[in-house]
């Protein structure tokens, strides 16, 4: 079932805000607005709309900590988790660490709708989730679709299955079973991008937490 919804905005608009929101509400679950910060955020194009929305003061109590109508509350990308990101989840103009924090803590039935900022952020998010049902609601898919090396993606799906996910590389073993498949891509004379190995990780159950060390491999192995 798809539970991925993308709006490749670029800057305020706030009409696309707005749709968003809609869409947020259509279903019928808590609805958890997540931002970057929240110093400022009643002076921002989404606390202002908010305001007009549902009272003056809207934003000021979501900032509190308090819960609007019962159905929508505000939170941090590092405050999802699988209690807290329950129902749908709103990110507005959050950015790709934020993304990649949000997707990879929150439940997997979880509805994550993405309002972008930057179209490069817009776009990552699109490679790594577009293979897995996102569903794009405002702007043009991209047209270029990031593959990776044949040989790479092979290793990764060998390590995904073998590895404690929930651990990473974190346990000796599990981080030797890595090296040692990095440096057979390495003697082959296979290069790929970092970015990329990060991006099949975070979409295919590795935590956000863990990425970075198999991003350093690959840039030791590989870049």
């Amino acid at each position: 079932m798809n539970n991925k919804f993308l709006y490749k905005n670029m800057g305020g608009n706030d009409d696309v805000l707005l749709d968003a929101l809609k869409f947020a509400f259509s279903f019928q679950q808590p609805v958890h607005l997540v931002f970057p910060r929240k110093t400022g955020f009643s002076s921002t194009d989404i606390g202002r709309l908010l305001n007009k929305l549902f009272g003056e003061e809207t934003s000021k109590q979501l900032e509190k900590g308090e819960n609007i109508s019962g159905r929508l509350n505000f939170l941090l990308p590092n405050q999802i988790n699988f209690q807290t990101g329950q129902g749908v989840i709103l990110a507005i103009h959050c950015t790709e660490n934020d993304m990649a924090k949000i997707t990879s803590n929150s439940p997997n039935d979880s509805k994550i709708i993405y309002v972008s900022w930057l179209m490069e952020e817009a776009e990552n998010w699109e490679n790594i989730w577009r293979d897995e049902g996102l569903e794009i609601k405002y702007g043009t898919p991209n047209s270029q679709q990031i593959v990776l090396n044949q040989k790479v993606e092979e290793m990764l799906q060998r390590l995904t299955k073998i590895i404690n996910l929930t651990t990473g590389l974190a346990h000796p073993s599990d981080k030797e079973r890595a090296i040692k498949e990095f440096k057979n891509l390495k003697q082959l004379g296979i290069k790929e991008n970092p970015e990329y190995i990060g991006n099949w990780a975070l979409s295919n159950g590795w935590n956000v937490r863990h990425i970075d060390d198999l991003k350093k491999l690959a840039t030791r192995y590989l870049a």
